[in-house]
């Protein structure tokens, strides 16, 4: 388990690229060959379509002129294949394998999702 500390670092290594010189006691931009990169992510199989729409009905006022909004939303059933282009790293005295941060961001994508609305269930996941 990670203190907030370490947290951080990993944090700043994996998100900004940056890395923490123990020896300035300063996080420095790593090498582009040593930085996790995100790819695309594509649309690899849609059963039901790839877009529909869906709206949300704002209330000025709660008894008078709602006003729906349409907007755009990717439908149920559509898979997607993520890219990452991850490194190992050391944070502190833990070392992470590129294996366990692909293990997080498939975490990540599954309990927090991606995008706006997530908690109302847009930008869920499974994997």
């Amino acid at each position: 388990e990670l203190d907030n500390s370490q947290l951080t670092n990993l944090e700043k290594d994996i998100f900004e690229g940056l890395g923490y010189n123990e020896k300035t006691k300063k996080y420095e931009p790593k090498n582009i060959y040593q930085r996790d990169i995100f790819l695309d992510a594509y649309v690899c199989e849609a059963e039901k379509g790839l877009l529909g729409s869906d709206s949300i009905t704002p209330h000025p006022h709660p008894l008078k002129n709602p006003i729906p909004i349409t907007f755009l939303k990717i439908l149920p059933k559509v898979y997607f294949h993520f890219q990452f282009d991850v490194k190992d790293c050391q944070v502190g005295e833990v070392i992470f394998k590129s294996e366990h941060k692909i293990e997080l961001f498939k975490f990540l994508l599954q309990q927090h999702g991606i995008g706006a609305k997530t908690r109302v269930g847009y930008g869920q996941f499974e994997i």
